[in-house]
């Protein structure tokens, strides 16, 4: 049998991919078998970043994924609108190969003829890379959350983006699919509808002035700090309407109160240095703070059980939820900064009634040892046991007859230990969950740390304000409980451990900016810790028109 010639061959192979419906693209196949240290270039010397990408081209047999002819398909269209789109979700287009997907799509439709292989592969390639790169971001994050939190847990969420790009390939709903991989994080939808009003107010309002430092401002003041002022709450949405510019009238007290009330600042409606400070933030780093935010949700996890509680150290609150509803709101004092509070998820497993004090050893160097040599009454009047190590194990010993102003620091052979009691350290309550970091929840004998606003007093645990309802809470499903007895246990003074017949999940997080539905608000806080790296989240605002018109469409 004669052999075909070359071009015949060609073509038959070319129909009987096409009876396929696959249409193996050379460039495509060649860029990414032949990729040199295992870098795939999209275009010129543009690198594909994204390590699915070689697979996700190999299970189409080298086929093109967004275009049709010699132009962007439809759905390649939506996928690059998507992309723009990132920005809706606190990303950033520019990470995507935004420009240089721009810039390809005017070449393809400028040219009278049709465009030569390599430029429909440098398309298909960078639009997937874009994309890839895109659901990564918003499935598991920005950032990598070990370099910037040590203690922040892993994230076990196991999202099969191979699969969703598959889908988007096919999609209807390109939206639906990169919904599907977004946080689940509750209230992420809504502080990402935030988001975008924080972009209007940035392009159409172009932000909010400064108002000068200038005497404090309460009601009755006048002047044209006042109108700024004015103006400031009026663009955020604390403020109604612009009525009596330059005075300090009730309605604008109010509106000043609403606005500490979202920030974590004292609420007597008077707007101080603080106060000030807060208003004077530009709204580029408001934005980049929502960002942020954003970002850590997606190290947060997926769903929540039944019962759980979870602290955020910025808002110094703990709250408890059942089926999804608010059992308890508690204030908390938490780690001052050098003596941070970790992140972390655990599960509380017992409640310690009328706990001993075993002091650490970093706050018995530091603190104990020094406050002993200062003053001899100081065990005695803090009901602090001493005890010896001896072979590993430890053994009481009369305090009296150590000679203290000898023992160094460095040496301390010693452990401290107060007896339960209204002193004790850890009040008349502890709760205990595992973690590597040595901390507890617990009572406090210091409740007026509670009426601070600004709570960061400890050494990294955490001192429950309403200890006695948390408690109950956790040792509610056990069986055989009663409050009476509970109470009984709580005033005898005696040391009780109560193992907890239902563990209960405990989320300790940080985040300095979510939404709060109550007031229908963003809620800022101080970066206590020095976590928040806005520098990381560069500013890109994205076209507010084009963000309206998909709104509308995802509405329908």
């Amino acid at each position: 049998m004669k052999k075909l010639p070359l071009f015949i061959t060609l073509v038959l192979s070319s129909v009987f991919a096409n009876a396929k419906g696959v249409v193996t693209n050379k460039q495509v196949e060649n860029r990414i078998k032949y990729a040199k240290n295992k870098q795939v270039l999209c275009a010129g010397d543009l690198v594909c970043k994204s390590s699915l990408l070689p697979k996700f081209y190999d299970e189409r047999k080298y086929s093109l994924a967004w275009i049709r002819g010699n132009r962007l398909s439809a759905h390649g269209a939506q996928v690059v609108e998507a992309i723009e789109n990132s920005t809706r979700d606190g990303l950033d287009p520019r990470a995507y190969h935004i420009k240089q997907i721009r810039k390809m799509i005017e070449g393809l439709n400028s040219h009278k003829v049709p465009a030569n292989p390599d430029e429909l592969a440098n398309l298909d390639l960078t639009v997937t890379d874009g994309l890839m790169l895109y659901m990564k971001n918003l499935a598991y994050g920005w950032q990598n959350p070990k370099e910037l939190y040590p203690t922040w847990p892993g994230n076990r969420k196991k999202i099969n983006l191979l699969k969703a790009a598959d889908k988007i390939v096919t999609s209807n709903s390109i939206n639906s699919v990169l919904l599907s991989i977004s946080p689940k994080y509750p209230d992420y939808l809504k502080l990402r509808e935030k988001l975008a009003d924080y972009y209007q107010i940035a392009i159409k309002n172009h932000g909010w002035e400064t108002i000068e430092e200038d005497d404090v401002l309460q009601e009755g003041a006048k002047g044209e700090n006042v109108a700024l002022l004015q103006k400031r709450l009026y663009v955020s949405g604390e403020l109604s309407d612009l009525g009596n510019p330059g005075q300090f009238d009730s309605k604008l007290e109010k509106a000043v109160t609403l606005y500490q009330r979202n920030n974590g600042i004292d609420e007597d409606g008077i707007v101080g240095p603080q106060t000030l400070r807060s208003l004077n933030v530009p709204v580029g780093d408001r934005i980049r703070q929502i960002e942020l935010n954003m970002d850590r949700m997606r190290f947060l996890p997926e769903s929540y059980p039944v019962r759980y509680a979870i602290v955020n150290i910025p808002d110094y609150s703990l709250k408890t939820f059942k089926n999804g509803k608010l059992q308890m709101l508690s204030p908390v004092v938490v780690g001052k900064p050098g003596k941070q509070t970790c992140v972390l998820n655990s599960q509380i497993t017992a409640v310690e009634i009328n706990p001993f004090w075993n002091v650490p050893k970093s706050i018995a160097t530091r603190e104990t040892l020094p406050a002993i040599k200062a003053d001899p009454k100081f065990l005695s009047d803090n009901d602090i046991k001493v005890f010896k190590v001896t072979d590993g194990k430890y053994n009481e010993v009369d305090p009296s007859k150590i000679n203290w102003k000898k023992i160094e620091s460095a040496h301390l052979n010693f452990r401290f230990r107060q007896n339960p009691g209204d002193d004790n350290a850890m009040g008349k309550l502890k709760f205990i969950f595992p973690n590597n970091c040595g901390i507890y929840l617990h009572d406090s004998p210091f409740p007026e740390l509670f009426d601070e606003t600004h709570r960061g007093f400890s050494h990294g645990c955490i001192r429950v304000g309403l200890p006695t309802d948390f408690a109950q809470f956790l040792v509610s499903p056990n069986k055989n409980w009663s409050l009476q007895s509970f109470n009984t246990l709580l005033n005898s003074g005696k040391n009780k451990l109560v193992k907890l017949s239902k563990p209960l999940p405990l989320y300790i997080i940080y985040l300095t900016a979510w939404y709060n539905a109550k007031e229908d608000f963003v809620q800022f806080r101080d970066d206590i810790y020095s976590y928040d790296k806005l520098s990381l989240y560069p500013l890109y605002l994205p076209k507010i028109q084009k963000y309206e018109e998909t709104e509308k469409l995802d509405a329908k």
